[in-house]
């Protein structure tokens, strides 16, 4: 969450004040999530462009130009 924050911070400076605020907890939240694309690595030879870091600053760079 910091990191999308501190992102979209570069497009508008009063997103750093805004407080993350989380709700309560609710039947059916996942509270650990154990993703992975090993299986897709393996299976389907996918080779990522982008780390995960890098593929989310340029996904909120082209929602925040394209909205």
């Amino acid at each position: 969450m910091e990191n999308i924050k501190e992102n979209l911070n570069q497009f508008d400076a009063e997103i750093k004040e805004i407080e993350i605020l989380f709700g309560p907890k609710r039947e059916g939240d996942i509270p650990h999530s154990l993703a992975s694309i090993k299986k897709a690595i393996h299976l389907l030879n996918y080779q990522p462009s982008c780390g995960i870091k890098e593929g989310l600053d340029k996904s909120l760079k082209w929602y925040w130009e394209n909205n």
